[in-house]
């Protein structure tokens, strides 16, 4: 549940993340990225993760004979 009158877009977009099978960092709120706390842009990092996950599925593209 978000509170949407105190919360910030970034801190939505940390949780929509956690539906993706994200997990916040070892250590002190991690180094960069939306998963740090409190949360930063999304970095490459955390595109590659997400594009690599099983979450999404793959994108397979038919070749043009």
């Amino acid at each position: 549940m978000m509170n949407l009158s105190e919360d910030t877009k970034m801190n939505r977009i940390h949780e929509i993340f956690h539906t993706f099978g994200f997990s916040h960092p070892k250590g002190k709120g991690g180094s960069n990225g939306i998963m740090k706390y409190p949360p930063e842009k999304p970095s490459q990092s955390d595109a590659n993760q997400l594009g690599n996950s099983s979450f999404l599925p793959a994108v397979e593209l038919e070749n043009e004979k």
